[in-house]
This record gives C-alpha cells, structure tokens and sequence, in this order.
C-alpha cells in the first residue's frame, strides 16, 4: 500500500545571517522565504494547507511556493482541496490494485483538482461549488479537446531542433497550443513539460477528454463530495446534478469491399517481407488478423485472447466474456476456418495463443491498434494504385466487427445470427446496421466472405 505524501521543512542560514526556510517534497526542495519576514509557524501553515493538497493531486505545487503566504480561511470553511485529498487518500487505501487507483485518481488529479480546488491562488471552498461552475468546467475541457486533437500534428510537423529548444517550440505555437503543451505534455518522455528540470523533446499524447471521459471527471467530484457529508455530517449540494456534457456520436465508420480487400492484400504483402526468423519463429499473421477481424467480428480484446484451443470444428470459442451472450462459439465461414486453419498448423506447439506476440506472449488491444498502421498505409497506396477510394480516416479494430455485421446484412442472414456472432445480448444494437439501405447488387466478394458451411 502506499505510503501517504507528506513534506518536510527545513531551515538553513544564509550568507546575511538568518534562517533560509525550504520546504521539501518528494525529490523537490523549494526556498519559501526568509526570517524575519517569514516564520515558521507560516511556513507550516502553507505547507498544511496549499503545498501538500496541491502535491497530492499532481499539481506543480512548486509554481506556488516562492514568496506565496498562506491564505486565511474561516475555521468552518471546508475547502475543495481538502475533501479532494481526503478521497484521494480513500482510494488508495481502498485499492491495492494501481490501475485501478488511476482508474479513480487520474481525473481528479488531472482535471477536477487544477480546476475546482483553486480559484486563482485562493483556496475555494465547497460553498462555491455550484451549477454554473461545473458548466464553466464542461466548455473549458471541450474547448481544451479541440486545441489538443490537433496539437500533435502541429508538434509533428516541427524539426528536431525546434521541439528540443523551448524559446523556438514557443514562437511556433500560438498562447492556447503552449498552455495545453505545458499542462498536460512531456518533455524527454518522462517528466512534465513544465518540470524546469526537464529535457529533451516536447510531446504530447493525449487528446482531451470525451464526453464520457468528461462525465466520469464529473462522477469523482460526486463522489468526493458525498464522502465529505459522510466525514463532517454535513448536507452538501450536488453541482454536477444534471450537468453533463452534450453526447457525442460514436463514429460508424465501416469497410466498403475494396478497402476490406485492399487490407487484406495489404497485410499479405508485408507479412511476406518480413522473414520469420525476425519474430522468433512465429509467424508475423497480419494477413491472418485481419481476416479474422473482418470475416469473424470478435472484439479486439477477444481475438487477443484467442489459443489455439479455441479453434473447435464447431467454430471459434469465446471462453471469457462480461456476459453469457458474449460467451460463446462463433460459427466460421468457409474462408476465414481455412486461413485459421493453415495458422494454427504453422505456430504448432510454438505457443498456446493463436495471435501471440512476437515473442510468443500476448498481444493486447493497444498492439492490434498500432499493428493496423502500417497496414492502412500499405492499403491506402494500393487503393490508390487502383483508382479506388482511400479508407476511412480512422480504422479501429471495432471497424471490422462493424464491417462483418455490415455483410451479414448484405447477405440476407437473420438478425438472431448476426446477433450470436456479435455475442450480443439482445438485437437492439444491430437495429442500426439492419436498417441500413442494402445495395442493388450483392458483390460477389460478400457473398463468398460470409457464406455459411
């Protein structure tokens, strides 16, 4: 279980005669002040009340140390900062499990605790809580999405030069991109972009948050806030009720035949440049996942799962699953049982998994998602060699599953079948697909791809 964060204060004299104080948390030791101005007793106070919640919800607190006084509050004001640490330490103690705990602790380190707990370098207290604020809350992380989708296809299109010389990185980017650089980005890959001890190149992964990811922000503030009416027997006003976020369509993106077959063609063209002996024996099976992707539709975290074993002559065993439905034995298709099939005689007693990794272990669903890259590139210069149109924008691996359902329409099987393959509990997620217009002429490629044996 983790220790709990606390910090020390140190005193040392100066090259004048008196007591330098330091506060030191963690691996930083931060200059607060100097007596006669400052006293301990004050030094204390800061590090109590503003350093320490800071710390433990993530924030540079040192950016609030220097020459900063401790702000007076009522003896009865609870503040933001407070009921956010106390869940904190709640979770952890809770959860031994450290994904889970950054399951629960992410947002309100990341989001709730910068945006709620402070109002400028003033402590807010949950009175201040209110409606409108977590509205104001709500526009500021969709506003930050929209600077942070793009950002780092800006930062990529910057020289090495530049993304390693902060002054030059700054004269690129306008005010807004520099913020949420040095908010949320790295630098070096490690430490925080705005950690002045950092080095090495400026990056940045995230997004932004969702919707959902912006309701689940949303959710932890709830929940701090009804542990605090537990802790201090009190009433507290719910801000988030009825705030949230407007809903954003998922995309519905799915595969015409040509680009389902240009994938295809794709990944049997680079799986043929790579020599076996690369991947230790095993063979590389672009070609083989995707096909199993596409001409089988199990979820991505299903088909990472997938042994050998699982390859029955009645078809594909889904042996773990949140719900029955999803447990399950998807019937194959002609096509697809062949090249499952030919796969599993070629990894043989190699390994257990029938899509291992290169080293023989598992994949997980972040591996298929970067195994795609390449392949999309691949088949989008062979579309074009064609005269074909270019694939979607974005491929996920929820793109086939999609594009199988999509074929089954097409071919006339019941929706009770597409449901079982899908592993759905009821048909009411199909009712999208199977309300879609069905073309004139059936391509013959359909029809061969999702025949029944």
């Amino acid at each position: 279980m983790p220790r709990p964060l606390t910090g020390s204060i140190r005193e040392r004299p100066s090259a004048d005669g008196h007591l330098a104080y330091y506060v030191r948390i963690r691996d930083r030791q931060v200059l607060i002040g100097h007596a006669p101005d400052v006293r301990r007793s004050e030094v204390e106070a800061l590090l109590k009340t503003r350093l320490l919640p800071m710390a433990q919800l993530g924030q540079a607190w040192w950016d609030h140390a220097g020459g900063l006084q401790p702000q007076a509050q009522e003896p009865t004001a609870l503040v933001v900062a407070d009921i956010l640490s106390d869940y904190h330490r709640m979770i952890c103690a809770r959860y031994d499990n450290r994904r889970t705990r950054d399951a629960y602790l992410f947002p309100i380190e990341a989001h709730v605790g910068p945006f709620f707990a402070y109002d400028g370098d003033r402590l807010r207290t949950v009175d201040e809580l209110t409606g409108p604020l977590v509205a104001e809350f709500i526009e500021v992380k969709r506003a930050e999405r929209e600077i942070l989708c793009d950002l780092p296809d800006t930062l990529a299109e910057l020289d090495d030069a530049t993304l390693r010389d902060p002054d030059a990185l700054r004269e690129q980017l306008d005010v807004h991109e520099w913020r949420m650089l040095m908010r949320y980005g790295q630098r070096g890959g490690v430490r925080r972009a705005s950690d002045p001890q950092a080095t090495g190149r400026f990056s940045i992964s995230t997004r932004g948050l969702s919707s959902n990811e912006i309701t689940r922000c949303l959710n932890r503030l709830r929940d701090a806030i009804r542990l605090a009416e537990d802790d201090h027997d009190l009433v507290i006003r719910d801000p988030t009720a009825r705030r949230r976020p407007p809903r954003e369509e998922p995309d519905r993106t799915w595969l015409m035949p040509d680009a389902l077959q240009a994938l295809l063609d794709a990944a049997r063209d680079l799986d043929s440049r790579r020599p076996v002996a690369e991947t230790d024996g095993l063979p590389t099976g672009r070609y083989d996942l995707i096909a199993c992707l596409g001409l089988a539709g199990p979820r991505n975290s299903e088909l990472c799962a997938f042994t050998l074993a699982d390859l029955r002559s009645e078809g594909l065993r889904v042996a773990d699953a949140k719900t029955a439905a999803g447990r399950r034995v998807i019937e194959l298709h002609p096509l697809p049982r062949k090249i499952l099939e030919t796969r599993r005689r070629e990894i043989g007693a190699a390994s257990g998994l029938l899509f291992p990794s290169g080293s023989g272990g598992r994949r997980d669903r972040h591996a298929v998602r970067r195994l795609l890259g390449p392949v999309a590139a691949r088949a989008n210069e062979l579309l074009a060699q064609r005269g074909q149109d270019p694939l979607p924008e974005r491929i996920t691996p929820h793109t086939f599953r999609r594009t199988y359902l999509t074929y089954l329409y097409w071919a006339g099987h019941p929706i009770n079948f597409a449901q079982h393959q899908a592993g759905h509990r009821d048909a009411r997620m199909l009712l999208e697909i199977y309300q879609q217009k069905v073309p004139r002429v059936l391509d013959p490629r359909v029809a061969k791809w999702v025949e029944r044996a």
